[in-house]
């Protein structure tokens, strides 16, 4: 790869200041306002997982008291390998965990702390927006895509109150994902080296392109879709490697 003018940008907590979006309360189908914004039905998912619980094991969650949503999870609880950031609890073991449109933390960690004074298997049903979708050929023509290369459009959210936190360089023409805090918005569905190609169909050329077609639309309607290339082969992996090192070192 050879030399190219870039940039580095950290789009942060003041980029997702809160705003007013849709309660689940005011939308007759609520697995289409996982985090209270309205969200096409195909974005969301309901999952059921189950998992063991040891005798006074922690689930190992962080939950928003507000719309349920799993803000972290700790790598020693028992629900680790099975419960997602960015989940929205709905019931445990079949029974709601909300009461009518309103979340019910209270009884969520009450009816755990009983499972796991004995010891038992749990099972949790989530709201779990997609992180990506395939990327269809009117969004990128087969003549357009580089070989060695795959493509998909990531989705990103605005999950309650928690931050962006995306870092991007610009070299080659294109932007590139940095590598990104956990249990953030970009980190949910991005990973470093990702070139992001355009925000929901518009093309991304400048850093200045991220705040005015990434920033603003999240802000406004709660997502957006990022057509995203990844490196595949072991040529590309290793050029985006080099890329992503030399922006390190340049700290």
């Amino acid at each position: 790869m050879g030399r190219d003018s870039s940039a580095r940008s950290q789009l942060s907590k003041s980029a997702m200041s809160p705003s007013s979006a849709m309660s689940v309360a005011t939308d007759k189908n609520a697995t289409c306002a996982p985090y209270g914004i309205a969200l096409p039905s195909e974005l969301v998912k309901t999952v059921t997982v189950k998992f063991p619980v040891d005798k006074e094991q922690r689930c190992g969650i962080e939950v928003s008291p507000s719309k349920m949503i799993v803000l972290k999870v700790e790598k020693k609880g028992a629900g680790v390998k099975k419960i997602e950031f960015g989940d929205v609890i709905q019931a445990m073991n079949g029974e709601s965990m909300w009461n009518g449109s309103k979340p019910n933390v209270k009884k969520f960690a009450s009816a755990f702390k009983k499972l796991s004074a004995k010891g038992a298997t749990c099972e949790i049903t989530v709201l779990r927006p997609v992180k990506a979708l395939p990327a269809d050929t009117k969004r990128l023509p087969e003549d357009q895509r580089e070989e060695g290369c795959s493509y998909k459009l990531a989705v990103v959210y605005r999950i309650g109150k928690r931050p962006l936190e995306l870092g991007i360089v610009l070299a080659f023409n294109k932007i590139y994902v940095m590598p990104t805090a956990e249990f953030t918005c970009a980190g949910r569905c991005l990973e470093p080296g990702d070139a992001i190609l355009d925000a929901d169909g518009e093309p991304l050329t400048t850093l200045e392109d991220v705040a005015d077609k990434i920033v603003g639309p999240l802000q406004e309607k709660g997502y957006v879709t990022l057509l995203v290339e990844q490196a595949e082969g072991p040529a590309q992996k290793s050029a985006v490697r080099l890329l992503l090192k030399s922006f390190k070192n340049r700290k």
